[in-house]
């Protein structure tokens, strides 16, 4: 298994996703994807779960190298993301849009990431921030689930990225 390490990928990717994200390595095939969208090459990535997928469609918008005309989330985010402005609950969003709560979760964390100001307070108390904040200090993986095992399970998947992707955005 072969891990992608920063300094392979694009100088200005690369201190980007250093800076943004604390991450020095990237896994198997994150690279040549990300690579792969930023010189505007269509992609189709079929990973499995816990492989690193959003981070691949997450990064290439926002980093330095990306070409300005691209949209700032995928079109399911996007919708997502209206629906969100217009008012309504994360659970609303789910019934209507006939999605889970966590692929919510993920398109909000994505917009989050990509400048979309939106309160923290909505997703999560200041008490499960601080707590957050406990079991991920010196953590720099992609993978959620150590930190959701330390939290045991108190704490659920979509505020832990909701959580990460706040805390990287500001």
């Amino acid at each position: 298994m072969h891990f992608y390490c920063l300094n392979e990928l694009l100088s200005s990717i690369a201190t980007f996703i250093k800076g943004a994200f604390w991450l020095w390595c990237l896994r198997p095939l994150q690279g040549e994807i990300m690579e792969s969208i930023l010189a505007d090459r269509y992609v189709l990535a079929i990973l499995p779960t816990g492989a690193g997928k959003s981070l691949c469609y997450q990064l290439p918008p926002v980093s330095p190298s990306a070409n300005a005309a691209k949209p700032v989330v995928n079109s399911t985010a996007q919708a997502t993301l209206e629906h969100w402005r217009a008012g309504k609950s994360m659970e609303d969003i789910a019934a209507a849009r006939n999605l889970s709560l966590s692929t919510i979760e993920g398109h909000l964390a994505a917009a989050i990431l990509h400048g979309e100001k939106i309160d923290p307070r909505v997703f999560y108390t200041q008490a499960e921030e601080e707590e957050m904040r406990k079991a991920m200090e010196g953590y720099d993986d992609e993978a959620l689930k150590p930190v959701f095992e330390a939290l045991d399970g108190r704490i659920s998947y979509g505020k832990l990225k909701l959580f990460r992707a706040i805390h990287h955005a500001s």
